[in-house]
C-alpha cells in the first residue's frame, strides 16, 4: 500500500506532482456496493486513525486533495466474515 499521496503541481504534465507530507495514506473505498470501481483519495492521519480494517466502523473521511467528504463504512470483501474492504455510501460538498 503506497504510504503517501501526491499533489498536482501546477503547469506539470498529468501523473507528475509533489509528495504532500501532511498527507499519510492513499484509501481506495469502492465507489458503492454494487461496483468493483475504487476512488483514489489522500487522507491525513486523523482519518486513518478512523479506518478499523477487519471490524465493524463507519466514519466521515475527507480527501485531503479535494476537499470533499465522505461517509465510509468497512465493508466485506468477499471472504467469509472478512470485513477489510470499504465502501462509499455518501459524498458531501467541500469541507468549509
Amino acid at each position: 500500500m503506497e504510504l503517501y499521496c501526491l499533489a498536482p503541481t501546477p503547469n506539470a504534465p498529468v501523473g507528475m506532482g509533489q509528495v504532500m507530507p501532511d498527507l499519510v495514506q492513499l484509501f481506495t473505498p469502492r465507489v458503492s456496493a454494487s461496483s468493483e470501481e475504487r476512488l483514489r483519495m489522500c487522507i491525513n492521519a486523523e482519518d486513518v486513525a478512523k479506518v478499523h480494517r477487519g471490524r465493524n466502523w463507519r466514519a466521515v473521511i475527507t480527501d485531503q486533495s479535494t476537499g470533499r467528504r465522505y461517509l465510509v463504512p468497512g465493508a466485506a470483501c468477499g471472504l467469509p466474515g472478512c470485513r477489510c474492504d470499504a465502501v462509499i455510501v455518501e459524498s458531501y460538498g467541500l469541507t468549509q
